[in-house]
């Protein structure tokens, strides 16, 4: 889907995968969620430096944002569908 990264983010568990925490998250993004799936096996062994008895990898979504322009409320004086002539006036308002 369009807009959404997917990131990952390694769980530490207690036996028998109770009480399990984020540790760290993975600094590589994904564009898919079946690709963040497809990456976890190797993630896992990437940080198995974490001293947990289990670990998990978790893949969610996460809105881009810092992509999106920021969205300003209409201004009332401009006619509805009209533009500013200078792209930057309404970054200024």
């Amino acid at each position: 889907m369009h807009g959404f990264i997917y990131v990952m983010a390694i769980m530490g568990c207690g036996d028998g995968g109770l009480g399990c925490q984020e540790v760290r998250m993975v600094e590589a993004r994904y564009a898919s969620l079946a690709a963040c799936q497809q990456a976890a096996s190797a993630q896992l062994i990437a940080n198995s430096d974490l001293d947990y008895p289990e670990m998990l990898a978790t893949c969610r979504s996460v809105t881009s944002r810092i992509a999106a322009p920021a969205l300003t409320p209409p201004d009332p004086a401009r006619p509805r569908g009209v533009l500013p002539a200078d792209p930057q006036e309404e970054k200024r308002q």
